[in-house]
């Protein structure tokens, strides 16, 4: 589980999508904003249009938390950062959402070569 601090509310999830960028990649989309707090937050949304059932939503949000988590390390503090899944995310592993979040991130200066 992503800790408490590191969850973007519903509230600030619609302020990420007024306000912030938008970056894509294959399977995932990110979008973010720089609000200068002190840890980087992290919201997700995966829509029915790219899982019609729920428990495969519901493994892809799993997948996604876990991908996360392994990359929170290297993320600068201070992002608001919301994931959109797309539809190649289906059957897609932790890993290699996690590698692609990581490369996105590095692109926009939101990772530190050095970490």
């Amino acid at each position: 589980m992503i800790p408490k601090k590191n969850r973007l509310t519903r509230r600030e999830i619609v302020e990420v999508r007024e306000k912030g960028k938008i970056k894509g990649g294959k399977r995932v989309s990110i979008l973010y904003i720089h609000t200068g707090g002190e840890v980087p937050r992290f919201g997700m949304i995966v829509s029915s249009r790219v899982a019609k059932l729920a428990v495969e939503r519901n493994r892809i949000k799993r997948v996604l938390r876990e991908a996360f988590k392994e990359i929170l390390g290297k993320i600068s503090s201070g992002y608001s950062i919301v994931v959109l899944a797309r539809k190649s995310m289906m059957g897609a592993g932790v890993r290699e959402v996690a590698e692609e979040l990581e490369e996105i991130m590095r692109l926009n200066g939101m990772i530190c070569a050095g970490k």
